[in-house]
């Protein structure tokens, strides 16, 4: 399974959908985004769940860009 296969797995099991990924440079740090989507709009809450959940898993598998 692809490490972007897990990570929608990983925010599907939190009720939202996985709409994109991306890895950018700004201001000397890399940063890996995750964009999200959930029928009802995404709350500060889903965020956060997603973000808690997802963790452990980058920390293993960090994403290339």
């Amino acid at each position: 399974m692809s490490q972007t296969e897990q990570i929608a797995k990983i925010v599907q099991a939190n009720g939202a959908k996985l709409y994109d990924t991306e890895v950018v440079s700004e201001f000397d740090e890399t940063i890996f985004r995750v964009y999200v989507t959930k029928e009802g709009g995404i709350n500060l809450d889903d965020c956060a769940n997603i973000s808690n959940d997802l963790s452990p898993f980058l920390d293993v598998h960090p994403p290339v860009g």
